[in-house]
């Protein structure tokens, strides 16, 4: 968290990543709506909205992951079962909110220690000076 926000900002930030609209986050805050416009272009405010939907993001798709082998089982169980009406259903649902090509398909990076500290030490360099 940025020390250099306010309290009324740091309240803002989960309703802006929450999608709340500005009028309404005004309104909650009993400030104008046009201060909520004014934070939203602030660079350290906008960093951890970014930083909140990521996590918020992170968390979900590992949930949906962990969800992938249960649906694969549901999917050939209910395949196996000739008399399947709804199982079957849902399960595809799930598999095709998952987007299973982008999974099955990610860059996951090297198994080799040495490219992986590599690859973490290029990182913190251009986080540094970039």
């Amino acid at each position: 968290m940025s020390k250099n926000l306010n309290e009324n900002q740091l309240l803002a930030i989960p309703l802006v990543a929450q999608g709340v609209s500005g009028k309404d986050i005004a309104n909650k805050l009993n400030i104008a709506k046009e201060t909520i416009s004014r934070w939203k272009k602030l660079p350290e405010f906008q960093a951890e909205v970014n930083a909140l939907l990521k996590e918020c993001r992170d968390e979900t798709q590992h949930k949906l992951r962990s969800l992938v082998n249960t649906a694969l089982e549901v999917v050939k169980e209910e395949l196996e079962n000739t008399n399947s009406d709804q199982r079957i259903t849902i399960a595809l649902k799930i598999l095709q909110n998952m987007k299973l090509n982008t999974y099955l398909y990610e860059a996951i990076g090297s198994s080799k220690a040495e490219n992986v500290k590599s690859k973490m030490w290029n990182e913190e360099f251009a986080e540094k000076f970039i």
